[in-house]
């Protein structure tokens, strides 16, 4: 079963990209086959997790700031440019953006890239 996706162009994913959308909880609602392989995840775990268990700002700026910027995009403001990594990771990075998706107060993050650079888990 899919899911219908409405976001605007600049973020919008193209077929096969990888996503994440979270809901107003900060939660995953759902997550993308795509995002799934690459990180070596199981879709139906990870749903209702806390995206910030998941991905934290690369920049060492801390949880809190991902869940700020989540919130200001899902509330209309613009597509913003993520560099993730996962909580305590050091080194390895991950690419991103993050807009607002038609579902009440959700945000995507859409990562870049189809290969691989880490094994994204849930702590």
């Amino acid at each position: 079963m899919g899911l219908v996706l409405r976001a605007g162009a600049d973020i919008a994913p193209a077929p096969g990209d990888q996503f994440l959308i979270v809901d107003s909880d900060l939660r995953v609602a759902s997550i993308s086959v795509a995002t799934a392989d690459r990180f070596g995840l199981d879709p139906d775990a990870i749903v209702g997790v806390p995206v910030v268990d998941l991905v934290e700002p690369a920049d060492g700026s801390g949880p809190r700031a991902l869940s700020e910027t989540l919130i200001r995009v899902a509330s209309g403001g613009d597509v913003e440019r993520l560099v993730l990594r996962q909580p305590g990771e050091f080194g390895s990075r991950l690419r991103a953006r993050a807009g607002r998706c038609e579902r009440p107060l959700a945000s995507i993050i859409v990562f870049a890239g189809r290969r691989p650079s880490a094994t994204l888990r849930a702590c």
